[in-house]
């Protein structure tokens, strides 16, 4: 065993639940380390573990202590323990929540919930997180004490809380049970809401209020608060219904009040714990009113202004109620309607936007809430004053007489208010104000500046003053501008674009229509100009040309000119651009190697030249400005290659010039030399050679010809005589050395001739001068063909083939028999080519396989199997025969509580000489030897040790001999023989109810006192073992669940129970397919023995008389030779006659009656329809209504006697 324990000992957390151990095998270990020991162990001393393991990954506690010490084995045993190592396994979330949470209800609404820490917590548990809410709200609180008290939460609520604990890995989602509190009653925390009330009377108001949105309880009653100036009322309603639904309005009724009277009124609400001195909102309540009595006084007016004057009045003196005032006013002339009409609580009011200078009546009339009094309607005259005009001139014409002169007229003002004296004009312009008097409708204005906007007011005036004024803006007529643009600056420019922008014209004198640039190319001298819209005070002139100076200036035009006014010139010069395509390239081939490439600079550059790039075949060079040719080298022969050329500059690229050029054609090389045989074999050859003199063009191979001649040819002089032709290629060429090359794949001892030709891009040169060579001989290529094995008897075979598609040599043929499943047989044969090629095995095993493989060789027969090709091996099986010992071990088990099967088990037989099909068991019953039966066996169970098979069909009590014995393709094999006695059991329970007997018309046999039955018949099988007797057990309706069988006697007289009517009789013979009553010995009446009644039998099984008018069940009872028994099914009920007449004689007599009945009816029916035919033929009076009648009569008489018939026919079926 080891002398020392592991040594360095570490550990390292993968998770809370796994560490993983790594340590160093013990310095003396004194021989191979077989396993190593841990162990573990709690530090409490709680939990301790062995673990004998090669894996250093444990799986532990989340946040538990532990103590570990580590050996190590050999096979001779365990060696030291090393030291403790304290290991602490990680934190995690905890595994089970807060235990115990209980809430404890404190003072008021205070409330304090207490718990336990997780009996799991997994780590150092940091607070706990409470959550407490309920249907109005939620709130989470984190704590680090296992106890919270709550002070703040609601009176009189349903509260629900559960609460987490965390460690710094969280909750892990684990919560601890729920609890449920309510907190207790209070006084209202707010009062009641909506207080409105309704004037019942003018005594009496119906109040009606919203409950406090938090009533902290039942609400006990409310208590209403009235005030007026005789001092404060109380009231108490109590509170019905359920004053915790806030949206349930409540009502009461406030009687006993003044009339017309003021009240200030509010409401508390109180539970059992007062009313929480909150009071609603205070209303004011006004008792309803009176109609006034008498018209208002002291109505005046006083005018304001020409459109506004003052009314005032005073109240009734006796108004009755809170007075209002209907005021109405219209003009005073006939058959004008009312201008204004309203209500006013006022006893003044203003009316203002009268018409100036208009009469206007007014009418004021009393009210109340009750009604107004039209008998005191008071009218008053008004006039208004004059004012100045209401409305403005009307601007009629406006007309520009010149750039600077404009005429305007206009009409009087609509609403003048008064006589118009003068109109003023004031003029308003950028140099000038005027002011102008006229008593004239129109003007001309003079000394205007062109092209600019005046505004003009104008005034009508009365001896009040002037009105107001109309205004008139207008423009002067346009001129040429007086003033460029100012401050054209660039904002930025391109290669061949520049981005302007300008001020416009301090004096344009009209609307700018265009802008137009004048543009001074200063390299070319060349002077054009571009056009833009007027409204745009910035532009971008494109089109310039790449790297050249440009000066412009820009110039305003109105639809009269631009005065030749152009603005400041700006000066700069465009960007380079890239330049233009290179010139006049050409390509032209030096070589088939080479091409040369010429071009000249670009027309335009754009710029300056930095440099040329020329790209061929996706590969792109870059040439200095100063070069204008390059030479291509190294390229393809005979293929057309595209250049393409552009110039650079700084901006870019510019476009390319392509042009194509094709390198001169290769030709093709001249013939290898000196080709030679440097080695033969029987399937290849190997060549030698030097390289041609000279190759014109890229060396692509070396073709190799190779020709087979013909086995029937000596030369090479006819095409027939080359039976194949080959090709091989060789890619490498050496110059100054030479060339081998070895041709594969050749037929044995066979002639071939070589050629070699080597070839460039062009195609193949000429070939070399032919040489030929025999290969040597070898084994054979192919196994013999043909090879057919078949079976003649159950003990020989016949096997046949033909030599191989290829003969190398002098074949023999190796014969190889084995036989496949086992090691019983083995043989070989040999046959040289000179014999026939057909072998006959006898003295073979039956039903057998065997593998026949036929190898073909050359030479010494020892190499055959290495140097020959076998053939693929044949499986042949000879014929089946009979098997030749019967099953062995046969013995068999009974099946529990089964009587008519058993399973028998065996081995199957040792030579069973081909495929066993069936197993077949003859069976003969000792009571009856003559009858034979012969069963196929039911395999349940098999292996190849033995075989488990069912025999079924036979019946309980009975002993029977069994032979056993196998069946293959050949026939049937030896018997083996045993002898079994069956058990048995109670009989089996009838499929079939119990019936009584119906005579021909389908009537029960039945009496008062007896019911005629069918006999079991085919009721019970003996198929568990034979019957002794059979029962008949009769019982009334209702009793048949009673399990205790009694007499005759005690069910008739003393209580209903079932009871035997006979002491039994055998099983009647069941004949297949007759269902048909055909005999006395059929049937079985119960009731039939009236000897019953006798005194005596009490305590005797008999068939006494059954009860009239009873419903009776009945079933049989199958009782075996072993006294066991099985009981039928009840019956249906069947219920026997009363005393008297028999239902039977009741039918027929009913059905005589109802004939007698129906042949009166249609007598009287005819007699009636003949009297009808009577009076039509003797010209009596003939009524339609009448004949209708008797004819419906005669119809309800035939229903009536088909009705009868048809009851009677149902009675004599029934």
């Amino acid at each position: 065993v080891p002398d020392s324990a592991p040594e360095n000992i570490t550990y390292r957390n993968i998770s809370s639940t796994e560490i993983e151990l790594s340590f160093f095998p013990p310095l003396i270990p004194n021989g191979i380390i077989q396993t190593y020991t841990i162990y573990l162990k709690r530090t409490n001393g709680t939990e301790q573990r062995v673990i004998n393991t090669t894996l250093l990954t444990l799986y532990l506690k989340k946040y538990t202590e532990y103590t570990v010490e580590v050996s190590a084995s050999t096979t001779m045993g365990e060696g030291r323990r090393s030291a403790p190592l304290r290991i602490l396994t990680d934190e995690d979330a905890p595994s089970s929540p807060p235990e115990s949470l209980s809430v404890k209800q404190l003072l008021g609404v205070t409330v304090k919930l207490s718990w336990k820490p997780p009996l799991e917590p997994n780590g150092i548990i940091l607070y706990y997180t409470v959550y407490v809410w309920n249907k109005m709200s939620k709130r989470t609180v984190n704590v680090t004490e296992t106890s919270l008290q709550f002070t703040d939460l609601e009176y009189n609520y349903e509260y629900s809380a559960y609460l987490t604990a965390s460690t710094r890995f969280g909750d892990g989602n684990i919560k601890s049970d729920t609890i449920t509190f309510r907190t207790s009653e209070g006084a209202p925390s707010d009062p009641p809401k909506d207080v409105v009330y309704r004037n019942l009377t003018s005594t009496s108001i119906m109040l009606f209020w919203s409950p406090p949105q938090k009533p902290n309880g039942n609400i006990m009653y409310y208590s209403v608060y009235f005030k007026n100036n005789s001092g404060i009322f109380i009231q108490n309603f109590t509170s019905y219904g359920n004053d915790t639904d806030v949206s349930m309005s409540q009502s009461a009724v406030l009687g006993d009040l003044a009339k017309y009277s003021h009240y200030t009124l509010w409401l508390t609400a109180s539970t059992a714990f007062g009313d929480g001195n909150k009071t609603s909102e205070i209303i004011d309540v006004y008792t309803d009113q009176d109609i006034p009595d008498g018209s208002v006084e002291n109505l005046v007016y006083q005018n304001i202004s020409s459109s506004s004057v003052n009314v005032s009045w005073l109240p009734p003196s006796q108004p009755n109620g809170l007075v209002f005032f209907h005021v109405s006013l219209s003009l005073s002339q006939l058959g004008t309607s009312k201008i204004l009409s309203f209500l006013t609580y006022n006893t003044s009011i203003i009316f203002e936007n009268l018409e100036k200078y208009t009469d206007y009546i007014l009418k004021i009339t009393p009210a109340t809430g009750k009604g107004s009094s039209e008998l005191h309607t008071l009218s008053l005259h008004i006039r208004t004053d004059e004012d100045v005009p209401e409305s403005a001139p009307v601007i009629k014409t406006f007309s520009n007489l010149s750039t600077t002169s404009v005429m305007l007229s206009w009409d009087p003002p609509i609403k003048p208010s008064g006589i118009i004296i003068s109109y003023d004009l004031n003029l308003f312009g950028p140099e000038r104000n005027n002011s102008i008097s006229t008593t004239n409708n129109s003007i001309i204005l003079e000394d205007l500046l062109p092209f600019t906007l005046y505004s003009i007011y104008a005034a009508a005036r009365t001896i009040k003053g002037p009105g107001p004024s109309a205004v008139l803006q207008f423009y002067t007529d346009e001129s040429v501008p007086l003033a460029p643009p100012q401050n054209l600056t660039i904002t930025n420019y391109t290669a061949d674009s520049v981005w302007l922008k300008w001020d416009p014209s301090p004096q344009p004198n009209g609307v700018i229509m265009r802008y137009t640039f004048k543009i001074y190319q200063n390299n070319t001298e060349k002077l054009f100009y571009q056009n833009i819209s007027g409204s745009k005070h910035e532009a971008n002139l494109v089109g310039l040309e790449p790297f050249s100076p440009y000066f412009i200036s820009v110039s305003a035009f109105t639809k009269l000119g631009n005065g030749n006014q152009f603005s400041n010139a700006v000066q700069f010069t465009t960007m380079e651009s890239v330049p233009d395509a290179v010139q006049n390239v050409h390509c032209i081939a030096t070589s088939w190697q080479s091409i040369l490439v010429q071009w000249d600079p670009p027309a335009s550059s754009n710029g300056l030249i930095t440099h040329y790039t020329i790209t061929v075949e996706g590969n792109s060079t870059d040439f200095s400005s100063y070069d204008t040719l390059h030479t291509f080298r190294n390229l393809l022969s005979d293929v057309t290659y595209q250049f393409k050329i552009k110039a650079a500059t700084s901006a870019g690229d510019g476009e390319e010039q392509i042009c194509n050029a094709s390198t001169l054609p290769e030709k093709v090389p001249s013939a290898p030399r000196d080709i030679v045989f440097s080695n033969v074999q029987s399937t290849s050859v190997t060549l030698n050679w030097r390289s041609p003199k000279s190759i014109f063009g890229y060396f692509q191979n070396y073709k190799i010809t190779t020709q087979l001649q013909s086995i029937h040819c000596s030369d090479w002089e006819t095409k027939e005589c080359i039976e194949s032709e080959m090709q091989q290629h060789l890619y490498e060429n050496v110059v100054d050395d030479r060339i081998e090359e070895t041709v594969y794949g050749l037929k044995k001892y066979r002639w071939y001739r070589f050629a070699v030709a080597a070839s460039t891009n062009v195609g193949y040169g000429s070939s070399s001068p032919w040489i030929s060579t025999q290969t040597l001989p070898g084994s054979p290529d192919g196994p013999p063909e043909d090879v057919t094995v078949s079976a003649t008897s159950p003990h020989s075979i016949n096997i046949s083939w033909s030599e191989p598609v290829i003969i190398t040599g002098p074949t023999c043929y190796l014969i190889d028999i084995t036989s496949v499943d086992n090691d019983n047989y083995k043989a070989q044969f040999l046959k040289t080519n000179d014999e026939v090629k057909v072998l006959e095995i006898s003295d073979l095993k039956a039903f057998t396989r065997y593998s026949v493989a036929i190898i073909a060789f050359t030479g010494d027969v020892n190499a055959a199997y290495l140097e020959g090709k076998a053939s693929s091996p044949v499986i042949v099986s000879t014929f089946e025969a009979v098997p030749e010992d019967p099953p062995n071990n046969i013995t068999f088990q009974k099946i529990p509580d089964e009587v008519t099967k058993f399973q028998v088990t065996f081995v199957p037989p040792s030579e069973p000489n081909g495929n066993i099909q069936v197993y077949q068991a003859m069976v003969y019953n000792e009571d009856d030897p003559a009858a034979i039966q012969i069963h196929n066996l039911s395999v349940i169970d098999k292996t190849d040790q033995s075989v488990t098979a069912m025999i079924e069909g036979l019946k309980g009590g009975h002993t029977y001999n069994v032979s056993v014995y196998a069946i293959n393709g050949a026939g049937a094999g030896p018997k083996i023989q045993l002898k079994i006695t069956m058990d048995i059991k109670e009989p089996p329970r009838p499929k079939k109810k119990p019936a009584p007997v119906y005579d021909t018309n389908g009537a029960l046999l039945v009496t008062d006192t007896t019911i005629t039955i069918r006999m079991p018949i085919c009721y019970y099988s003996d198929d568990h073992g034979p019957i002794k007797k059979i029962q008949v057990l009769v019982v009334e309706a209702g009793a048949q669940h009673d399990g205790n069988v009694t007499k005759w006697y005690d069910a008739y007289f003393n209580r209903p129970r079932p009871y035997f009517t006979n002491e039994g009789f055998p099983n009647p013979l069941c004949v297949e397919g007759k269902e048909d009553l055909s005999g006395k010995e059929e049937i079985y009446v119960i009731g039939a023995d009236t000897t019953c009644m006798v005194p005596g039998s009490q305590d005797k099984i008999c068939n006494g008389p059954l009860k009239p008018k009873k419903q009776y069940l009945f079933k049989f009872r199958a009782t075996n030779i072993k006294g066991q028994f099985t009981d039928s099914d009840y019956s249906d009920p069947v219920k026997t006659l009363g005393e008297g007449l028999s239902g039977r004689s009741v039918e027929v007599i009913l059905a005589v009656t109802l004939c007698v009945l129906s042949v009166v009816l249609l007598v009287a029916a005819v007699y009636a329809f003949a009297r009808i035919r009577q009076k039509q033929k003797e010209g009596g009076t003939y009524s339609p209504r009448d004949a209708e009648i008797i004819d419906t009569k005669f119809k309800l008489d035939q229903l009536i006697t088909v009705a009868d018939l048809e009851l009677k026919d149902e009675r004599f079926t029934r």
